[in-house]
């Protein structure tokens, strides 16, 4: 019994070490959004650049970002991405977000309540409200973002900006293994906006 005691709280450091330890492997750009839906039950997805090690645990924020910390008054959601490395071109599924959220891979913990409008996504490494490394970020306005000083993100690769009044997206591409080994790539979306019209959106991309 004795031995319980003592080995649990040494189970915790090595568990919470290998995911720290796995997660400061990730660098801007290793995964886009390719996904979002405000409406209803809210839903967005990612779509994996670069092999993402097993075990890794990463947060996405709705919160605005002032160049050195996040805010309080915003939603944090947790991602811990399994046992396996997910392969290059894997679209990730994180669904009902602000009531009862899931992962098509992985697990997630609390809750992202997307806003209709003037909203920002921010996705990185770290703890829950303390980022180490960003890895990419989505808005539907370029002020909702706060700022990304200091994220090392760019706006147009990492960062994708849409239209105000954007509440749904899509990145449109039909075989996903156009993502394999292209160095250079064109993401087209298709997004959706009050008043109601859809707007074809490339994105130039480049893998560092």
């Amino acid at each position: 019994m004795k031995h319980s005691i003592l080995l649990a709280p040494v189970f915790v450091l090595l568990f919470c070490y290998y995911y720290s330890n796995n997660s400061s492997k990730i660098s801007a750009g290793d995964f886009i959004f390719s996904s979002f839906n405000a409406q209803k039950d809210d839903f967005f997805s990612i779509i994996i650049l670069k092999p993402l090690p097993a075990k890794t645990s990463i947060y996405f924020t709705d919160a605005e970002w002032d160049g050195s910390k996040f805010g309080n008054d915003e939603s944090v959601m947790h991602w811990q991405t399994g046992d396996s490395i997910i392969p290059i071109a894997t679209e990730i599924h994180f669904y009902s977000t602000k009531k009862q959220a899931k992962a098509s891979v992985g697990t997630v913990d609390k809750l992202l309540k997307i806003a209709r409008s003037n909203e920002a996504i921010f996705a990185y490494t770290g703890r829950k409200r303390v980022p180490k490394h960003f890895i990419s970020a989505v808005a539907t306005h370029k002020d909702a973002y706060g700022t990304l000083l200091n994220t090392n993100l760019k706006e147009g690769t990492t960062a994708i900006t849409f239209p105000q009044g954007t509440y749904y997206f899509e990145l449109k591409a039909k075989d996903m293994d156009t993502f394999k080994n292209i160095r250079l790539r064109n993401y087209v979306y298709k997004s959706i906006n009050k008043p109601i019209s859809c707007i074809q959106k490339t994105i130039e991309y480049q893998i560092i």
